[in-house]
């Protein structure tokens, strides 16, 4: 059985046990909480059938983010900025500061979120975040000459800019609270899940000085390999399915959606400007885990957000994989 097959009869399971009514609070007042992302997040390039095998994957040099979040009646705003660099290294592995082996990364995330409805029914999710700065994660496989001691092949001009917008509907928002997991707006202290459908819009912005495919593997992207920007514009209907095994505090919940959306596309290759359209798919999960009390709140959120575009015959993916970890106070 497939991964998609298993994930699938999963739901379909847990959509048989769901019971008719949770016990799910609206949270009044102000909730303060201290927030920090564990992030892998990677551009990853992959050239056209019948060329190569040689993928690119270029990473930050950015592990964490912190920040905070502050929520009032349903609305939450959370701002992170990152406090370190990339994985640290022994001296035996060449004794480099991480920004001389990684290079150095600007980066900076913000995030709105709120709840509408009697239920709380819809829930909106919005973004922007950046990166400025990148190295080659798989520095030796693109430059051989390269030891797990010398530094990363940098490219210090590639920037990235990522937005977007979410509204998702819960069909039984009696038996789910998306705020709840996700923005801390809530409470679930019973077991439940319902059904889902998101509706999302997205757009990603790659821009470098020069080409994006690194000259080493030039031969193996054929025309696309002088590829210097492209934005990347894609809606989705996301349908998914959620559940929350919760009591009076503790919870876990698990969210999950694939989505086919319409993607359009413009950017640059060898000085040249291209537009095209398609389709993408969207894969979002995410599985949340912590207390809730009445005054005190913790807990931990895995969540993976990918993004597939294509220029030409040329693939591209954006993929965030992150541990989101959290503590906050209900005022």
């Amino acid at each position: 059985m497939t991964y998609s097959k298993r994930l699938a009869f999963m739901f379909f399971l847990l959509a048989l046990t769901c019971k008719s009514h949770a016990a799910i609070q609206k949270i009044s007042g102000i909730t303060v909480a201290a927030t920090m992302d564990a992030l892998n997040y990677a551009l990853i390039l992959n050239p056209p059938s019948g060329f190569g095998t040689g993928n690119v994957r270029y990473q930050p040099n950015v592990s964490a983010l912190a920040g905070a979040q502050i929520t009032l009646y349903g609305l939450t705003l959370a701002y992170k900025t990152p406090v370190t660099g990339g994985p640290q290294r022994e001296p035996s592995e060449g004794g480099l500061s991480s920004e001389a082996k990684y290079g150095k990364t600007e980066s900076s995330d913000i995030r709105l979120m709120l709840a509408l409805g009697s239920k709380d029914q819809w829930f909106i999710s919005s973004y922007f975040n950046n990166f400025k700065g990148f190295y080659i994660e798989n520095t030796s496989e693109v430059d051989p000459s390269r030891t797990s001691s010398d530094p990363r092949l940098q490219r210090p001009d590639l920037g990235i800019e990522n937005l977007g917008a979410t509204v998702t509907y819960v069909f039984s928002a009696e038996s789910l609270s998306i705020p709840a997991a996700i923005s801390q707006a809530a409470r679930q202290t019973s077991s439940g899940g319902s059904f889902t459908l998101g509706v999302g819009f997205e757009q990603t912005r790659i821009k470098a000085e020069s080409t994006i495919v690194p000259s080493q593997l030039s031969g193996q992207y054929g025309a696309n390999a002088q590829l210097t920007d492209g934005t990347f514009t894609t809606a989705s209907i996301i349908p998914g399915f959620g559940y929350t095994v919760a009591g009076d505090g503790p919870f876990v919940t698990l969210l999950a959606g694939v989505g086919l959306g319409s993607q359009m596309k413009s950017y640059s290759v060898a000085g040249s400007s291209f537009s095209e359209s398609g389709f993408a798919w969207k894969l979002i999960w995410s599985v949340s885990a912590g207390y809730h009390g009445d005054t005190l709140l913790a807990g931990a959120t895995v969540y993976n957000d990918q993004t597939s575009f294509n220029t030409g015959a040329l693939g591209v993916t954006s993929q965030l994989y992150a541990m989101r970890i959290y503590t906050g106070i209900h005022f």
